[in-house]
C-alpha cells in the first residue's frame, strides 16, 4: 500500500507494486512551470548500478538516497596505475596488430570528463554525463577511442561495459565548455 498526502490535505492510498512506490499519485501531478530537471549520471552507474538495482539507480539519480560508500581495495589502484604506466605511449599495433593504428595516451591520473546537458527525445528532463576515463587512444586518422581497464571477465559483463564506454563516448562528443 502506498499512501500520499494530496494538496487538499487528504490522504490517498493505493495498492502498488515495488516499481512505482516512489511515484506520486496521478491526481497530484500538475504541469511544471519550472525549468526541466537535470540529472547527473556517471557512465559506471549508468552501466552497473542500473543492472544491479534499478530502484537504487533511481534513488541515487533523484538524490533521494545516496549509495553507501564501500572501501575500494588499494590493490585495484595499484593495478590501475601499473596498467596506465604499461600502456602509456605504446602503439596500439604493438598490443594487437588488428587494432586501428594509434597510440595510448594514458595519464597518471584519470581524466575527468563532463557532457553539456543532453536532451532525451520525448522527455523534458536533461542529463549530464560525468566521470573519470582511464585512458584515451589517439588514432593516426585523427580519431580517438576510450579505454577503460578491467580486472574482471569482460565477456561476463560485456553489455554493461559496452553501455559504459558508449556513455563516455557520448560525453566526449558532447563535452561541456
Amino acid at each position: 500500500i502506498h499512501t500520499s498526502r494530496r494538496k487538499d490535505n487528504k490522504l490517498s492510498a493505493s495498492a502498488t507494486d515495488d516499481s512505482s512506490i516512489l511515484k506520486p499519485a496521478s491526481d497530484t501531478l500538475k504541469p511544471s512551470t519550472s525549468k526541466p530537471a537535470t540529472f547527473k549520471l556517471s557512465p559506471s552507474d549508468f552501466a552497473f548500478l542500473w543492472d544491479a538495482c534499478q530502484r537504487c539507480f533511481y534513488l541515487k539519480v533523484h538524490k533521494l538516497l545516496p549509495r553507501p560508500q564501500t572501501p575500494f581495495p588499494r590493490i585495484f589502484n595499484t593495478i590501475d596505475s601499473q596498467m596506465k604506466e604499461f600502456f602509456r605511449g605504446v602503439s596500439t599495433q604493438d598490443i594487437d596488430p588488428k587494432m586501428k593504428a594509434g597510440i595510448f595516451l594514458c595519464e597518471e591520473k584519470d581524466a575527468w570528463v563532463q557532457s553539456k546537458p543532453l536532451v532525451i527525445a520525448g522527455h523534458k528532463s536533461q542529463i549530464v554525463l560525468q566521470g573519470m576515463i582511464d585512458c584515451i587512444t589517439k588514432y593516426e586518422d585523427g580519431t580517438y577511442g576510450v579505454v577503460d581497464f578491467k580486472t574482471s571477465s569482460v565477456s561476463k559483463y560485456l553489455q554493461s561495459y559496452s553501455r559504459q564506454l558508449h556513455a563516455y563516448a557520448i560525453c566526449l562528443e558532447n563535452a561541456a565548455e
